[in-house]
């Protein structure tokens, strides 16, 4: 297989990628339209928008249908090569293509970084892709990308730890943000990580 040679030159020609494999997933996927349009996060969108995803799946495949085989070969080559990237030490990126076809912007990223996971990635080389690997590349890794003191963050709360078990999935604050009781601007105390 000429994959990892592939995945070397990748690296050494300073190619980031981005793989949007949940998009790929959902046009090889099983899943009926239906079940698409149900997915978490679709009732924040309107229907609409829903009902086109669903006639464009419907299109697709109909079009060019996939045989489940070929699709569950496709989907692991895919895999394949997100591994061999990240072995080869090539920069991967979070994203998604939301809102292409059953991809809920800010849903559909918890959906591929479930799929990085799924493809051999370890949840925090997971995790980097959406952290860190952005702001390496965009050749600012001291002003974002991890939260230290002095940096831009965005935090996003989740139902456990992802390193441990927690998943991906967005969390519940039952009723709205709470302020942290030693105040909005306490630092965060270095080398805990949260949790």
């Amino acid at each position: 297989s000429r994959i990892p040679e592939v995945a070397r030159l990748t690296r050494e020609a300073g190619v980031w990628v981005v793989p949007t494999q949940t998009l790929l997933e959902t046009v090889a996927s099983s899943e009926s339209p239906e079940q698409m349009a149900a997915r978490p996060g679709t009732e924040y969108l309107p229907r609409s928008i829903a009902q086109g995803w669903m006639n464009t799946l419907r299109g697709w495949r109909t079009q060019s249908p996939v045989e489940p085989q070929t699709a569950a070969r496709f989907l692991a080559l895919r895999r394949r090569l997100i591994r061999e990237l990240q072995a080869a030490g090539a920069g991967i990126l979070l994203g998604s293509d939301a809102p292409q076809v059953g991809n809920v912007p800010g849903f559909s990223l918890h959906r591929e970084l479930r799929a990085y996971v799924a493809a051999g990635l370890t949840p925090f080389q997971a995790l980097l892709t959406g952290t860190r690997n952005p702001a390496a590349f965009f050749g600012r890794p001291d002003e974002f990308g991890t939260v230290q003191r002095g940096r831009r963050a965005d935090l996003v709360l989740l139902e456990g730890n992802p390193l441990r078990g927690g998943g991906f999935r967005p969390g519940k604050s039952g009723g709205g943000w709470r302020r942290s009781p030693r105040g909005p601007d306490a630092p965060v105390a270095p080398g805990r990580p949260p949790g």
